[in-house]
């Protein structure tokens, strides 16, 4: 089983995964690829071309392929909806040919997810990375939150994904 954890910077993935993965309760938790690009790369997140997109989906891929094979629960942070999010507003042109690429994933039929949510204005004063300009973090990730029910659409995958109100504290929304 696969389980995605999508929603916008500052939602708390990160920290989410974290606890399952320190609970037991997961067995292999993998990072968001693209963010880690980003930091490894020192990127500008909001001028990535169509090639990043077709890395970040190209990568994910890949580990999709290591993991089909690996037994347990096994949890991804943003995974294909959260990645499509990013392109949608990035690079909008790529969504049909990265929705294929995404829908062949071999843990494609075996994924559900859960969406983190957080009122925009969360973002701007949750962040770290975008302190220095907390209002392009609150515009810029608030359309990728805009995309992401979009894609879990187009994906097919909204019905297999729960929506948590992520604006509380970290206790509450690990028990939900």
């Amino acid at each position: 089983m696969l389980v995605f954890v999508c929603g916008p910077h500052s939602a708390g993935k990160t920290t989410l995964i974290g606890r399952l993965k320190d609970k037991g309760v997961v067995s292999v938790a993998g990072d968001e690829i693209g963010k880690r690009l980003f930091y490894e790369r020192c990127l500008n997140t909001g001028a990535l071309g169509p090639e990043f997109e077709l890395e970040v989906v190209e990568r994910e891929l890949e580990r999709d392929a290591g993991l089909a094979s690996t037994s347990g629960i096994k949890v991804i942070e943003t995974w294909h909806p959260g990645n499509l999010a990013y392109a949608a507003v990035r690079n909008p042109s790529m969504i049909p040919e990265l929705l294929d690429r995404c829908t062949a994933s071999p843990l494609f039929n075996r994924a559900c997810g859960i969406y983190l949510r957080i009122p925009h204005e969360t973002i701007a004063v949750r962040t770290k990375t975008f302190s220095s300009d907390r209002q392009w973090a609150k515009s810029f990730y608030g359309q990728i939150d805009l995309q992401i029910p979009l894609m879990l659409d187009r994906l097919g995958l909204a019905d297999r994904t729960l929506a948590v109100d992520a604006s509380r504290s970290l206790d509450v929304v690990y028990d939900e």
